[in-house]
């Protein structure tokens, strides 16, 4: 009797061991996400990097050489590679600068956004009151202006390096770009934002070289090839798998043989926070394209919005 009983109790425990692990396979998988970044620490690189390149902006637009001149490294870079300009030491920069305002003695520029990676500044930005071809038809204003996105770098309290990039109807305008580079532009930003809305990993690798190098110092990340990349997507979409980018202003430079060209964007992506509520992460994607694929890839962040999703605390 009492080994009946016991054979029963051992099925009994069988059956309900087998009927949890079913339970458990069932279950939703908990999946542990990025740790947030510190809110303090990205608000005050923002805010003491912004104030130098808003002293730049503000020196400029009074044509205040000498206030220029001051918030550079002795050896700065300056870069335009869409017109060619690759400036090394600040007097030749401040060369360069005192020909521009002969040029356009009365241009302005307000500053739009700024977003930052672990080392950078990007800015984007609005220009009037010039006119590329002399024409006063064709001078820019305040209601109609062109759009410059700058990346900064700094050593200490100076600026130590300025690469410039042209929104795209800019560059299409004054015939550095075709029309059909144009669209390849815009083609690209709207194909990188469905990748990164799509939740499949695989067509979002596509669109990558295959020793492409992706970079987010910001949040610590960085791979180095396509399968890197397919792996990180997924951890991606596993944090937030209704994320959906939208691009907004689209820039980068003239294309020139046998060398990546940049191309990039603004993007807003709407995503879910922790608490359930639907909230925007802004930010800017550089890419380097090269034969139709990204060969790079850099990613910057509107510091507010990062702490409003809670990718910031």
């Amino acid at each position: 009797m009492r080994k009946k009983f016991f054979q029963f109790s051992l099925l009994s425990l069988s059956l309900m061991l087998i009927f949890i692990f079913l339970l458990s396979g069932c279950a939703e998988e908990i999946v542990e996400g990025r740790e947030p970044l510190a809110a303090v620490e990205i608000s005050q690189f923002k805010e003491s990097f912004s104030a130098l390149t808003d002293a730049n902006r503000e020196a400029h637009n009074t044509e205040d050489l000498d206030g220029i001149q001051a918030l550079f490294t002795e050896d700065m870079l300056f870069e335009d590679r869409t017109f060619r300009d690759h400036l090394v030491g600040v007097k030749v920069f401040m060369s360069m600068s005192r020909r521009m305002f002969m040029f356009f003695p009365c241009f302005q520029w307000k500053t739009t956004g700024y977003f930052i990676d672990g080392e950078k500044l990007l800015t984007t930005t609005k220009f009037w009151e010039m006119s590329w071809t002399g024409k006063p038809e064709d001078k820019y204003t305040e209601e109609n202006p062109f759009i410059h996105v700058f990346l900064f770098e700094r050593e200490g309290e100076l600026i130590s390096s300025w690469r410039l990039f042209y929104g795209w109807e800019f560059l299409q305008d004054n015939n550095q770009i075709s029309e059909a580079e144009a669209e390849q532009m815009k083609s690209l930003a709207a194909a990188y934002a469905a990748a990164w809305s799509s939740a499949d990993p695989k067509t979002l690798a596509e669109l990558y070289a295959k020793d492409v190098i992706r970079k987010d110092t910001l949040f610590g990340e960085s791979q180095e090839n396509r399968n890197a990349i397919e792996d990180f997507a997924e951890a991606f979409f596993s944090w937030y798998p209704n994320a959906r980018w939208t691009p907004m202003e689209i820039f980068g430079e003239r294309a020139y043989r046998d060398t990546p060209q940049a191309v990039g964007s603004s993007f807003k992506i709407v995503v879910t926070d922790a608490a359930g509520e639907v909230c925007e992460v802004e930010a800017v994607v550089l890419l380097r394209i090269f034969e139709g694929k990204i060969v790079q890839e850099d990613i910057y962040y509107e510091p507010n919005s990062l702490i409003q999703c809670g990718w910031a605390e």
